[in-house]
């Protein structure tokens, strides 16, 4: 799930967090979520039409987020 999830934000579409879930029959655990609610109101992530996505921002510590995600 992670890998996925990784591997999407790094394309320019992003990912589509509940096509991810129901693919793999996994729900993301709270503290992730936290952390990418955070990321989100940080300026880092943007949350577009159920998708996430990094912004410009974000792409510059793109391996700094995974972390805070993994």
């Amino acid at each position: 799930f992670l890998e996925r999830l990784i591997f999407g934000l790094r394309m320019n579409e992003g990912i589509d967090l509940v096509m991810l879930e129901k693919d793999l029959r996994f729900n993301l655990p709270a503290d992730t979520r936290k952390n990418m609610d955070d990321l989100i109101q940080g300026g880092f992530l943007a949350a577009d039409d159920g998708r996430i996505k990094t912004t410009l921002r974000g792409r510059l510590v793109l391996d700094e987020i995974a972390g805070r995600l993994i």
